[in-house]
């Protein structure tokens, strides 16, 4: 909705919409886990060959090579969620303090705005709110804890996709990059790099900056 050029959405519909992402993201969860799975219980039952290069199996000879690069692309995928469900969440975010996201155009017309709806997407970002900083800190950086699975290798490749969801948020925003984002984004931005710094030391046994 819009409000003297200013976009609000309402609380339930961006609850919702949220809540839809979530669901549909851990359905992919589930299914590459039970991907993973399959594929685990497949190579345990392979014989494998002496040669360093193949491996066989009941279906066939594959590369190694193959392997790693099918292992890759499920990892790639991974990441390239995340980023999207950052992106989204910002925008929700941004949009519930007030500011013009360049994103699918989800408003309300004008006629359909209360004060109601104005006095909670303010309160859905204060603190304690659904589109605090705190709150969304945090359900990015569950989902990086789902994803990594206390795999410290993970790490740098979502952290690389924590920072592209975030520029790609402050581009939606009309801003030129992570150093141009609006008070609320930047906030949220510190914050979960200081909390994954955190988590990284943890795993790795180092100490956070």
């Amino acid at each position: 909705m819009e409000v003297g050029g200013v976009f609000f959405s309402t609380n339930a519909a961006t609850v919702m919409k949220t809540g839809e992402a979530l669901a549909n993201y851990e359905k992919y969860e589930e299914k590459v886990e039970s991907e993973e799975q399959a594929s685990s219980t497949a190579v345990k039952q392979d014989t494998y060959t002496k040669s360093e290069e193949q491996v066989q199996s009941d279906s066939g000879i594959y590369s190694r090579e193959t392997i790693q690069k099918t292992v890759e692309q499920m990892e790639e995928q991974r990441a390239a969620a995340m980023q999207s469900m950052i992106q989204e969440m910002l925008g929700e975010q941004a949009k519930a303090a007030g500011l013009k996201y360049f994103g699918p155009d989800k408003t309300l017309s004008l006629s359909d705005i209360t004060q109601e709806d104005i006095d909670e997407a303010q309160k859905s970002i204060e603190d304690g709110g659904y589109w605090s900083v705190d709150s969304v800190a945090t359900r990015i950086m569950d989902m990086a804890k789902l994803l990594a699975g206390n795999d410290a290798s993970k790490l740098s490749t979502l952290k690389d996709s924590i920072i592209k969801g975030f520029g790609g948020a402050a581009e939606l925003l009309g801003k030129k990059g992570l150093d141009d984002m609006p008070d609320i984004t930047r906030q949220t931005y510190d914050e979960v790099m200081k909390r994954f710094d955190e988590w990284e030391a943890e795993l790795t046994g180092g100490s956070a900056e």
